[in-house]
């Protein structure tokens, strides 16, 4: 879940500030008929970057969940008995 919820947010946040560079880039063009006012780049923008700082909320939880798993893991352990090894999980 920490790896699926941190691949949403990079891809938001990616898309959201590819767009809104891509708004702010200076196009030469010559076409007449084209309106350059980046309408659709502003607004992939202004959705994007909030959903990925909202993502990022889920992906601190999540990663916070698995530190506390792997700190809290159980160990195997070998130690002597009557038969020869055991092994204790």
């Amino acid at each position: 879940m920490t790896g699926l919820s941190g691949g949403f947010m990079a891809a938001t946040f990616v898309t959201g500030a590819s767009m809104l560079a891509w708004l702010f880039w200076p196009r030469a063009t010559g076409c007449l008929d084209c309106d350059n006012d980046g309408f659709g780049e502003a607004w992939t923008a202004i959705v994007m970057l909030p959903t990925a700082a909202l993502l990022a909320i889920p992906t601190g939880i999540f990663g916070a969940r698995l530190r506390r798993h792997e700190r809290l893991r159980p160990s195997a352990r070998i130690r002597l008995a009557p038969g020869g090894l055991q092994i204790q999980f």
